[in-house]
């Protein structure tokens, strides 16, 4: 369901460019997948938005991943759930103050928006906007408890996202890339 949902706007917006990423292009939990793919000279994006609701994927790994992309220049923005432990992670506290964190959820579509919509307008001359979700609710037995919040977090959760892309200005809204794990 949430598949199609997602195809059915990536064939309305046809002039855009979505790329989902999966594990046989970037296994997102290990540490050394993440990196070959972000030296890769096809991967240089001038700035990331990494969407996660949970500690897991990328952000297991994020201080050495944030940090590879920070010593590349990019500008890291991100959101993570006010239960989420990450701000409890004391081996983040060298880079902690280069990342733009915020405190967010992927059912808040207003606060979404506004936090995208805000990134773009304060840092105009971009080349690239990528657009990363990681979020999930990922733990299948707790999927099948709370099926209503899976299905909210991690289908409508990417439909916002994409609702959002397609209502940002024309000139922006093809410069961005959106990634889906």
């Amino acid at each position: 369901m949430v598949g199609n949902a997602i195809k059915a706007i990536v064939y309305q917006y046809p002039q855009h460019e979505f790329v989902f990423l999966t594990r046989t292009n970037c296994e997102l939990t290990s540490r050394m997948s993440v990196l070959t793919f972000f030296s890769s000279g096809d991967n240089r994006f001038d700035y990331i938005i990494h969407l996660a609701a949970k500690v897991g994927g990328l952000f297991m790994n994020l201080d050495s991943n944030a940090e590879l992309l920070l010593g590349k220049g990019y500008k890291v923005f991100g959101i993570v759930r006010r239960t989420s432990l990450l701000y409890s992670y004391t081996r983040l506290d060298h880079i902690r103050p280069k990342l733009k964190l915020r405190y967010g959820d992927l059912s808040d579509s207003a606060g979404l928006s506004n936090y995208i919509h805000e990134i773009v307008r304060e840092n105009q001359g971009f080349t690239i906007l990528e657009i990363y979700n990681l979020a999930a609710q990922s733990h299948v037995k707790i999927s099948f408890e709370i099926p209503e919040y899976t299905a909210d977090i991690d289908g409508i959760g990417t439909m916002r996202l994409l609702e959002i892309i397609r209502t940002l200005d024309p000139g922006i809204r093809n410069k961005v890339r959106f990634y889906q794990a």
